[in-house]
């Protein structure tokens, strides 16, 4: 039963990295719109955290299809 559950934390992590890199790709168009930049740092940390989810919601989805 446990494996149902992992696999729906995987799909939600992996849910939460595209929300993140969809906010990073908003923030990054209204930047240039606006005339301002954005110091990579940022860009780096933003991308990150997506990377993050995705990697953890690809770990979490194999392990729950293993325990099957």
């Amino acid at each position: 039963m446990s494996n149902i559950f992992l696999q729906l934390a995987g799909a939600l992590s992996a849910i939460c990295g595209f929300v993140v890199i969809n906010f990073l790709l908003a923030l990054y168009i209204t930047v240039k719109r606006l005339g301002g930049t954005i110091e990579k740092r940022h860009v780096y940390v933003i991308g990150s955290v997506s990377l993050l989810f995705f990697l953890t919601g690809i770990i979490l989805s194999y392990v729950g299809g293993i325990t099957a």
